[in-house]
């Protein structure tokens, strides 16, 4: 959507073909139900059916749009779908997994592009402007040292009582912590928590993690409905591209709809924005390329609990947003020469029914705030570098191709992972909270959708690799605008960057269009 806005910008016109899953209209009418009435008055039945919920084994196995899994939704007629120890797939809704992201921004430091052939300054602009597209909730502090802000932020809500224990802590601790390597501050996410489009503002009802039923976590849908507004976007969804070929001065790409009939477009440029996945299929069909493997990189996430010394009172009844509220960067060579980010988060319902799980029928004897008021969630993310990786193998299988995923571990991960444990372990007494190492959890590569790279940037690009504006070696017209052509996967969150980089490549494609003209 960033890369169709800039071309509309532009004065072009653009067609998008899209699969479009949306949200089933009882789901919808349930949020749009919701969203009106006051949380204390919302029924049991509808917030039931509403939540994320655990499975039987006390995991949260994927995370629910109001209820739904239609993000995750495959189509009839697209490729089967073989995982082999990846916590990643794909997605076909409208919007795709910004549906149920958990929407916190950060931009990408020079330092941890070292390979890119592009730097952070040549982002800038397009930093902005993505950040000028989404919602952008922020506070300028001691982070915006590291990660400049690049926009104005809009208004940042009062984080939870067990954030705002942690950060003051932290601050005042801020010397020996920033010697340590230890840097921290509020956390950037692209949520309108005073309202949208005249809309209400967030009334604060913690269900951020189950689909905000305000609808005030940005997702691409917003931008997609705003570019329809201008008569330049032809949108058509029920589609599932193919493949592509440059022909001449068009490039034709080929799709089939949900009944199977084949479809052709033309255009003078095509973009592709399917996600690393489906993206690095589309290339591999394009390219002829079946039965060759690819690589995706990842940035390793990993979960594990901090325990506070202090609890928050009653912190189960407190009104709060649910989003990440704080952040935590790590710069420490010893663990690694590049950025480490943790992201916290304090209670929610779904820690309270892992608790509920673990103890069972001892629960209703269980000093709930005496844990819950301690227990925060802390979520982090390593840089590709020391990551594991995502195999990814197109073949044909009679009518239907087949998409094999597979994870490649690697041994050294574990080993950063525990190194950072212990660098916090060391500050424990200056953040008066303790990492649970006994309680870390180390996922599967891709299961915190910060992956791609399969198809990398680079200036002077050869087969398998794509040129600065996204074009596959030997194609002019053809562009990747997604996560696909990001040379490494920083620590930091990934959106921000996708979207100015997409942003980017589109206002120079942009140049081209004017010189053809």
């Amino acid at each position: 959507m960033a890369c169709a806005k800039a071309i509309i910008e532009s004065g072009q016109d653009v067609t998008l073909l899209d699969a479009g899953y949306t949200l089933e209209p009882q789901r919808e009418a349930l949020k749009v139900r919701m969203a009106k009435q006051d949380p204390s008055n919302w029924s049991i039945d509808d917030i039931d059916a509403y939540r994320t919920k655990i499975d039987s084994n006390g995991n949260l196995s994927c995370k629910l749009a109001s209820g739904s899994d239609y993000p995750y939704k495959s189509a009839e007629i697209s490729p089967n779908l073989v995982n082999r120890g990846v916590g990643a797939t794909r997605s076909y809704a409208q919007g795709g997994f910004s549906n149920v992201w958990g929407a916190a921004l950060m931009p990408f430091r020079q330092d941890d592009m070292l390979n890119w052939p592009i730097s952070a300054a040549e982002l800038a602009s397009a930093q902005k402007r993505a950040l000028e597209i989404m919602p952008f909730a922020a506070q300028n502090d001691d982070l915006a040292h590291q990660f400049p802000l690049y926009a104005s932020p809009t208004h940042y809500p009062r984080p939870s009582q067990q954030i705002r224990t942690l950060l003051s802590t932290m601050q005042a601790n801020k010397s020996r912590l920033i010697k340590s390597g230890i840097y921290f501050g509020s956390s950037r996410v692209a949520a309108a928590f005073d309202g949208r489009n005249d809309g209400p503002s967030c009334n604060s009802c913690g269900f951020c993690m189950h689909g905000c039923p305000r609808d005030l976590v940005y997702s691409s849908i917003h931008t997609l409905k705003e570019l329809l507004k201008t008569n330049k976007l032809n949108y058509i969804p029920g589609l599932i591209a193919q493949r592509f070929i440059e022909d001449g001065d068009v490039v034709r790409v080929f799709a089939t709809d949900f009944v199977g009939k084949p479809r052709q477009f033309l255009g003078t440029r095509a973009f592709l924005a399917a996600g690393a996945i489906n993206s690095s299929e589309i290339l591999l069909r394009s390219l002829n390329l079946y039965d060759h493997t690819v690589e995706l990189s990842d940035s390793q996430y990993y979960v594990f609990p901090l325990l506070q010394l202090k609890a928050a009172p009653n912190v189960v009844n407190e009104r709060l947003n649910t989003l990440s509220q704080a952040f935590i960067e790590i710069f420490d060579k010893d663990i690694s020469p590049y950025a480490v980010q943790i992201q916290m988060y304090g209670y929610n319902d779904i820690l309270r029914d892992v608790l509920k799980h673990k103890l069972g029928s001892l629960y209703p004897f269980f000093p709930e705030n005496i844990i819950l008021g301690r227990f925060l969630l802390a979520q982090g993310y390593l840089h590709s570098e020391h990551s594991g990786k995502i195999a990814l193998t197109l073949r044909k299988d009679g009518d239907k191709d087949t998409v094999t995923i597979e994870g490649l571990t690697r041994p050294e991960t574990r080993e950063h992972i525990d190194k950072v444990m212990r660098k916090l372990t060391q500050s424990a007494v200056a953040m008066r909270a303790i990492p649970v190492k006994p309680l870390l959890q180390v996922t599967d590569p891709g299961r915190g959708f910060h992956h791609g790279g399969s198809f990398p940037m680079s200036a002077s690009p050869h087969k398998g690799q794509t040129d600065v504006l996204g074009r596959p070696y030997s194609f002019a017209r053809m562009h990747v605008v997604d996560a696909t052509i990001l040379p490494s996967i920083p620590a930091t969150t990934i959106t921000q960057t996708v979207m100015a980089n997409a942003y980017r490549i589109a206002c120079e494609t942009t140049k081209l269009f004017k010189e053809v003209a």
